[in-house]
């Protein structure tokens, strides 16, 4: 219902999705636009009492509005953002310090009073360009943060290490990775075109699933677009014609 959507002018990226802990809210930015589901009805609900030009919600719950390049907390917390960063596209908070994400690849972190400790940049201004479309974090039980990023290049798979402050680049791809999540034994699960891959970034170990057979025979090749581990440790996949897969 287009009369439930707001506008959010900066964001320029496919679906990325977060949750309201404290209202039991589901919130999704597509392509510009932010809406918002309402867990306990069940329904779609307004999302026009955002006005803001992108929108976040970080680890801790806390939601982020972006006003041009001031970013700002609903506890009332500030973070300036240099313009050469570019587009911010990812958020989190994490032991007294937020890590800003970037779409040239730059990460930008600050202290909880909204001071800059540091930035680093994951690649060249080459690489740069070529993924410089969607991104998604996700941090890891072993505390780095693992970040895949999209764009007209295809798409890659980073690590960052915030004791060293060290990026690594763990794996390209010629066309999307989709999304990712990390496992509490170190493990990561990433999505692709072709399927999913299960890997470790510590040892190497990977495994490509390109297939999967489903309950009544079906055997499913392709259209996997998401993946999510739960707090059981059970594994689900959203397709684009299958529906949603455990």
């Amino acid at each position: 219902d287009t009369a439930l959507w707001s506008s959010l002018p900066a964001y320029h990226g496919a679906a990325h999705l977060f949750a309201d802990k404290d209202n039991g809210r589901l919130w999704m930015k597509h392509w510009g636009r932010l809406f918002c589901f309402d867990l306990r009805t069940m329904r779609q609900t307004s999302g026009k009492a955002v006005t803001a030009d992108d929108f976040f919600i970080d680890d801790v719950g806390e939601t982020w509005l972006l006003h041009r390049r001031k970013l700002t907390s609903q506890k009332g917390r500030v973070l300036h953002l240099p313009q050469e960063a570019g587009n911010l596209q990812d958020l989190v908070s994490h032991a007294d310090s937020i890590y800003a994400f970037f779409g040239t690849g730059r990460l930008i972190v600050y202290d909880n009073k909204g001071r800059q400790a540091y930035h680093s940049d994951a690649y060249d201004a080459d690489a740069a360009r070529r993924y410089a479309g969607t991104s998604l974090v996700v941090r890891g039980a072993d505390g780095c943060f693992y970040q895949v990023r999209t764009g007209s290049g295809g798409a890659i798979l980073l690590a960052f290490n915030p004791r060293k402050r060290q990026w690594r680049t763990l794996q390209t791809n010629a066309t999307w990775m989709h999304t990712l999540t990390a496992t509490p034994t170190g493990g990561l699960y990433l999505t692709t075109p072709d399927g999913y891959l299960r890997l470790h970034p510590q040892t190497g170990e990977q495994q490509t699933f390109n297939e999967l057979h489903l309950p009544d025979g079906t055997v499913l090749s392709t259209g996997i677009n998401t993946v999510w581990l739960d707090r059981e440790g059970g594994i689900w996949l959203g397709t684009y014609q299958s529906g949603l897969l455990y």
